[in-house]
Protein backbone atom coordinates (compact mmCIF):
# COMPACT_ATOMS: atom_id res chain seq x y z
CA UNK A 1 0.00 0.00 0.00
CA UNK A 2 2.88 2.37 0.79
CA UNK A 3 4.39 1.59 -2.60
CA UNK A 4 1.15 2.53 -4.34
CA UNK A 5 0.85 5.74 -2.31
CA UNK A 6 4.48 6.71 -3.02
CA UNK A 7 4.01 6.12 -6.75
CA UNK A 8 0.96 8.38 -6.70
CA UNK A 9 2.59 11.11 -4.59
CA UNK A 10 5.71 11.26 -6.74
CA UNK A 11 3.82 10.86 -10.03
CA UNK A 12 6.12 8.07 -11.16
CA UNK A 13 6.63 7.34 -14.83
CA UNK A 14 8.47 4.10 -14.14
CA UNK A 15 8.89 1.64 -11.30
CA UNK A 16 12.27 -0.06 -10.85
CA UNK A 17 12.29 -3.08 -8.57
CA UNK A 18 14.46 -5.94 -7.42
CA UNK A 19 13.35 -9.55 -7.57
CA UNK A 20 12.07 -9.45 -3.99
CA UNK A 21 9.50 -6.73 -4.65
CA UNK A 22 8.72 -7.56 -8.25
CA UNK A 23 5.25 -9.06 -7.79
CA UNK A 24 3.85 -6.11 -5.83
CA UNK A 25 5.62 -3.57 -8.05
CA UNK A 26 4.07 -5.20 -11.12
CA UNK A 27 0.69 -4.96 -9.34
CA UNK A 28 1.13 -1.24 -8.69
CA UNK A 29 2.44 -0.66 -12.23
CA UNK A 30 -0.60 -2.48 -13.61
CA UNK A 31 -2.94 -0.37 -11.49
CA UNK A 32 -1.30 2.90 -12.52
CA UNK A 33 -0.58 1.90 -16.12
CA UNK A 34 3.19 2.25 -15.67
CA UNK A 35 6.21 0.33 -16.91
CA UNK A 36 7.92 -1.81 -14.27
CA UNK A 37 11.59 -2.66 -14.82
CA UNK A 38 13.48 -5.32 -12.89
CA UNK A 39 16.96 -4.66 -11.51
CA UNK A 40 18.86 -7.89 -10.98
CA UNK A 41 22.19 -7.95 -9.20
CA UNK A 42 23.53 -11.14 -10.71
CA UNK A 43 22.56 -13.28 -13.67
CA UNK A 44 19.23 -14.88 -12.99
CA UNK A 45 19.21 -14.58 -9.24
CA UNK A 46 15.56 -15.58 -9.33
CA UNK A 47 15.96 -18.24 -12.01
CA UNK A 48 13.26 -16.88 -14.31
CA UNK A 49 15.25 -17.13 -17.55
CA UNK A 50 16.73 -20.63 -17.81
CA UNK A 51 20.09 -20.75 -19.57
CA UNK A 52 22.71 -23.36 -20.22
CA UNK A 53 25.50 -20.77 -20.01
CA UNK A 54 25.70 -20.81 -16.21
CA UNK A 55 23.83 -22.42 -13.29
CA UNK A 56 21.37 -20.65 -10.99
CA UNK A 57 22.94 -18.85 -8.04
CA UNK A 58 24.24 -21.37 -5.50
CA UNK A 59 24.31 -24.34 -7.88
CA UNK A 60 27.44 -26.06 -9.25
CA UNK A 61 28.32 -25.41 -12.89
CA UNK A 62 27.86 -28.21 -15.41
CA UNK A 63 27.81 -28.42 -19.21
CA UNK A 64 25.00 -26.46 -20.95
CA UNK A 65 21.99 -28.76 -20.82
CA UNK A 66 22.57 -29.63 -17.15
CA UNK A 67 22.80 -25.95 -16.19
CA UNK A 68 19.55 -25.35 -18.08
CA UNK A 69 17.87 -28.23 -16.21
CA UNK A 70 19.09 -26.80 -12.89
CA UNK A 71 17.34 -23.53 -13.76
CA UNK A 72 14.13 -25.44 -14.47
CA UNK A 73 14.49 -27.27 -11.15
CA UNK A 74 15.02 -24.00 -9.29
CA UNK A 75 12.02 -22.42 -11.03
CA UNK A 76 9.90 -25.39 -9.95
CA UNK A 77 11.16 -25.13 -6.37
CA UNK A 78 10.37 -21.41 -6.33
CA UNK A 79 6.82 -21.95 -7.60
CA UNK A 80 6.26 -24.75 -5.07
CA UNK A 81 7.51 -22.52 -2.24
CA UNK A 82 5.14 -19.76 -3.34
CA UNK A 83 2.16 -22.08 -3.08
CA UNK A 84 3.31 -23.81 0.15
CA UNK A 85 4.08 -20.49 1.80
CA UNK A 86 0.62 -19.03 1.29
CA UNK A 87 1.93 -16.26 -0.96
CA UNK A 88 -0.98 -16.29 -3.42
CA UNK A 89 -3.58 -15.22 -0.80
CA UNK A 90 -1.26 -12.34 0.15
CA UNK A 91 -1.01 -11.28 -3.49
CA UNK A 92 -4.80 -11.43 -3.81
CA UNK A 93 -5.19 -9.36 -0.63
CA UNK A 94 -2.72 -6.72 -1.86
CA UNK A 95 -4.38 -6.54 -5.27
CA UNK A 96 -7.84 -6.25 -3.70
CA UNK A 97 -6.61 -3.25 -1.67
CA UNK A 98 -5.64 -1.71 -5.02
CA UNK A 99 -9.17 -2.39 -6.31
CA UNK A 100 -8.21 -5.35 -8.49
CA UNK A 101 -10.20 -8.55 -8.78
CA UNK A 102 -9.37 -12.21 -8.39
CA UNK A 103 -11.25 -15.26 -9.60
CA UNK A 104 -12.17 -18.60 -8.11
CA UNK A 105 -11.20 -21.80 -9.89
CA UNK A 106 -14.45 -23.78 -10.34
CA UNK A 107 -14.46 -27.07 -8.47
CA UNK A 108 -11.35 -26.28 -6.44
CA UNK A 109 -12.53 -23.31 -4.44
CA UNK A 110 -9.06 -21.78 -4.84
CA UNK A 111 -8.71 -18.10 -5.67
CA UNK A 112 -6.12 -16.79 -8.10
CA UNK A 113 -5.22 -13.26 -9.19
CA UNK A 114 -6.73 -11.99 -12.44
CA UNK A 115 -4.19 -10.10 -14.52
CA UNK A 116 -4.87 -7.51 -17.21
CA UNK A 117 -3.43 -7.84 -20.69
CA UNK A 118 -0.90 -5.10 -19.81
CA UNK A 119 0.27 -7.05 -16.76
CA UNK A 120 0.56 -10.29 -18.71
CA UNK A 121 2.69 -8.57 -21.36
CA UNK A 122 4.86 -6.81 -18.77
CA UNK A 123 5.45 -9.99 -16.82
CA UNK A 124 6.29 -12.00 -19.95
CA UNK A 125 8.54 -9.31 -21.45
CA UNK A 126 9.66 -7.34 -18.41
CA UNK A 127 12.64 -5.09 -19.13
CA UNK A 128 15.45 -6.26 -16.86
CA UNK A 129 18.69 -4.47 -16.11
CA UNK A 130 21.31 -6.98 -15.05
CA UNK A 131 24.00 -5.35 -12.91
CA UNK A 132 26.84 -7.55 -14.09
CA UNK A 133 29.33 -7.22 -16.88
CA UNK A 134 29.56 -9.37 -19.95
CA UNK A 135 33.31 -9.20 -19.25
CA UNK A 136 32.57 -11.75 -16.51
CA UNK A 137 30.03 -13.87 -18.34
CA UNK A 138 28.87 -13.80 -21.93
CA UNK A 139 25.31 -12.73 -22.59
CA UNK A 140 23.24 -15.93 -22.50
CA UNK A 141 21.69 -16.81 -25.85
CA UNK A 142 18.32 -17.29 -24.08
CA UNK A 143 18.20 -13.66 -22.95
CA UNK A 144 15.78 -11.50 -24.90
CA UNK A 145 16.34 -7.97 -26.25
CA UNK A 146 14.63 -6.52 -23.16
CA UNK A 147 17.29 -8.09 -20.87
CA UNK A 148 19.94 -5.38 -20.60
CA UNK A 149 23.46 -6.11 -19.35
Amino acid sequence: ENLHQAALEHRCDLIVTTSMGNTHCLDVAERLDLLCMALKFCPDIDGQVPTGDFPPSGYPSFPGALNYMQHLLENGRTVAAVFRGGYIPKVIDFRSKLGMESMEIPGLGAKVPTYSELRQKQQANQPSLYAFSDALANRPQEYQPWHFI
